[in-house]
């Protein structure tokens, strides 16, 4: 049975369900919040890219790695990620929150 684990408002990737190695998973985080940007979304990148995320990583991936482009300024790059979390869960608060200051930055208050 697969399992999480959330450390400080992270979800951490474990668990059969998901991509047999997850190391690039773990590694994001990491990356992420030690503030290595170009990493952690090479990182993400390659583990979206997997297609073996459960939808729940999945949601995590994409919206760490749209933080992850908003923390660079990559705006457009962050809001296809934010958006692409919508998509997959219409409900996902954190997503319509991030996507919200994402076009406050862009000066689109539309």
């Amino acid at each position: 049975m697969a399992s999480t684990l959330v450390v400080g408002g992270l979800l951490l990737f474990s668990g059969h369900s998901i991509a047999e190695d997850t190391s690039d998973c773990f590694s994001a985080i990491y990356s992420l919040n030690e503030n290595r940007l170009d990493e952690a979304i090479t990182l993400y990148s390659n583990c979206i890219e997997t297609g073996e995320l459960n939808q729940k990583n999945l949601i995590v991936a994409h919206n760490d790695r749209g933080n992850a482009y908003g923390k660079k300024k990559d705006y457009q790059s962050a809001l296809i990620d934010f958006n692409r979390v919508i998509e997959l869960n219409a409900d996902d608060s954190d997503a319509f929150y991030n996507r919200g200051l994402t076009y406050k930055k862009l000066n689109n208050m539309d």
